[in-house]
């Protein structure tokens, strides 16, 4: 296995960087930002270097990035091609959220929507040919899928700090334009279900385990169209019945005869949006509710009997101080969820925020505050019995989101709705970001007969998914498997990345077993290819970034 190095004109400057955006939630994953400045000294041509665009580039342009943030940005030094890297884990990807593309890399031929993919397929493609490849088969290299994930993108307002797919409602979301309107685009995320299992092998997935309602807001959904699409998802690919049900809400858009309903449909686990406990916080992040409908929410939740239920926090908001933090960790122990996700926040481009403020000066807190922030909450939650299973992610013995670890552990799902990526056959393709694009491109989708022209991830891609991902859970990386897959200089190579930050303490190795298999050795610290190796707690996942980059510098180049 090889990997490409990125190459770039002198002084051209290569930014990858987010253009969506979400308030916190549970079900989303992290991946870098590359900021990236060739040197002065560099004699390749601006052409050469599009074409050598490496894997690590071409793999953050082609995934959804979120962006709420783990923790603070690290400058790093790329060692391997002397370049200065920005990397951040405060990106986060989750299946809802449409990749941002590359333009050059656009230009040599990468598609930057699924509509022309399909496009294609329905032009060059001849109604026999059509007929042929209408079943997408199952790859026996390939896990089945059985989750699903639906976008839901209504909202009350945009917050300010928002970059994501949402469609506004206003205030009153029951009248009857509104109604109408989500009557109407239901009935596309429908069409485009029927479709997807349609031209889906009966081999290529299972009875789903997990099924997730993410926005937007979707508890501002009636429950008899949530569960409509329930029932067109059983219908098309079966739900277990012991399946993980999850629906995000806000506070302030359901009572106890609307999470009842919500509950009698299926749902057996909620999301809730809190963001904080301050009622100013709250207001400067634009959010439609307040501390009295916080509290009133979670009420409600203790009334029903619901037993799984995360809360989500963001850190680093504006005028937030350590104290105000801690306050809302405090307070967030005392609602009693069997799930916390806390996320850090990171200012978009295009958003009220983005307008007013900029990252690392005042009235958000610097990097080193923020930093302080994560530490607070993984000593908070932890003394709390919340394990923290993932580097933004705390839950109770058995409450862990399995829908989440479905991406953390880079298994196949579906995706439908606006803007929601999915992520099957090894192919990542995402829906249109805008409501007067998608029902058009769910019609040119059921023309095609769910033909899709779309490539699948390769060995590289998989690996440095894999990494990326694995590293952010409590359990890491387990390197035999990574040997199995990806083969031993792969394997060998990861070693030597994180060989340094073993001796550092940044990286823990579980016990190397006894085995007269290959070792990496680096700065008198030995890695065997036998072990399972993660993140230190909080510090190793704080300096992610920087091991993340060090990793993929050590990959092998592609001839």
């Amino acid at each position: 296995m090889r990997f490409h190095r990125i190459t770039l004109p002198k002084g051209d400057k290569l930014l990858l960087s987010s253009r969506q955006s979400k308030r916190g939630h549970s079900d989303r994953l992290s991946f870098p930002l590359l900021s990236w400045s060739a040197p002065k000294s560099s004699t390749c041509e601006p052409s050469s270097g599009f074409r050598q665009a490496s894997s690590l580039a071409h793999h953050l342009c082609n995934h959804p990035i979120n962006h709420l943030v783990d923790h603070p940005l690290n400058p790093l030094f790329h060692h391997a091609t002397n370049r200065k890297i920005n990397l951040s884990t405060k990106s986060l990807f989750r299946a809802t959220t449409t990749p941002c593309r590359w333009d050059a890399v656009r230009s040599f031929g990468a598609r930057s929507t699924l509509t022309s993919a399909i496009a294609d397929t329905v032009e060059e493609s001849s109604q026999s040919e059509t007929d042929q490849r209408r079943t997408q088969q199952a790859r026996p290299d390939v896990e089945k899928a059985s989750s699903a994930y639906i976008h839901i993108p209504f909202c009350k307002r945009r917050c300010h700090y928002c970059d994501f797919p949402i469609q506004v409602v206003g205030s009153r979301p029951e009248n009857e334009a509104v109604a109408e309107g989500m009557e109407r685009y239901v009935d596309t995320v429908c069409q485009e279900i029927d479709v997807t299992r349609a031209a889906a092998d009966p081999a290529s997935f299972e009875p789903l385990r997990t099924v997730f309602f993410g926005g937007g807001t979707p508890s501002l959904l009636p429950p008899r169209l949530l569960d409509r699409l329930l029932k067109k998802l059983e219908h098309n690919f079966g739900i277990q019945s012991d399946a993980e049900i999850s629906v995000e809400m806000d506070p302030g858009t359901f009572d106890d005869d609307k999470l009842r309903a919500f509950m009698s449909t299926g749902v057996n686990r909620l999301s809730m949006g809190v963001q904080g406990f301050q009622d100013d916080l709250l207001r400067q992040c634009g959010r439609s509710h307040g501390l009295a409908d916080v509290h009133s929410a979670i009420e409600t939740v203790h009334r029903s009997g619901l037993s799984n239920w995360s809360l989500d926090l963001i850190s680093s908001l504006p005028h937030q101080t350590p104290e105000l933090w801690q306050h809302s960790l405090d307070q967030a122990v005392q609602a009693s969820p069997s799930h916390v996700s806390v996320y850090d926040l990171q200012i978009e481009e295009g958003t009220a925020f983005g307008r007013w403020f900029k990252p690392g000066e005042g009235p958000l807190p610097g990097d080193d505050v923020a930093a302080g922030m994560y530490r607070q909450a993984v000593a908070t939650l932890t003394a709390a019995g919340y394990g923290h299973y993932e580097i933004s992610n705390y839950a109770k013995a058995g409450y862990e989101c399995r829908h989440n670890c479905v991406y953390w552990n880079g298994a196949p799902y579906f995706a439908f709705g606006l803007g929601a990526a999915s992520y099957i056959n090894r192919q990542r393709f995402s829906r249109p970001r805008k409501m007067a694009e998608y029902p058009k491109w769910v019609q040119q989708y059921a023309a095609s007969r769910g033909v899709i022209d779309w490539p699948e991830d390769g060995p590289e891609e998989r690996l440095l998914d894999r990494l990326m991902l694995r590293l952010r859970l409590a359990e890491g990386v387990d390197l035999k498997a990574l040997k199995d897959e990806f083969g031993e200089e792969a394997a060998q190579a990861v070693c030597k990345g994180l060989a340094p930050f073993v001796a550092s303490g940044h990286v823990i190795p579980s016990e190397p077993a006894a085995s007269n298999g290959p070792r990496g050795k680096e700065n008198g610290v030995t890695l065997s290819l036998h072990s399972t190796v993660r993140l230190s707690d909080p510090e190793g996942f704080l300096l992610s970034n920087e091991i993340l980059s060090t990793l993929f510098a050590q990959l092998p180049n592609e001839s």
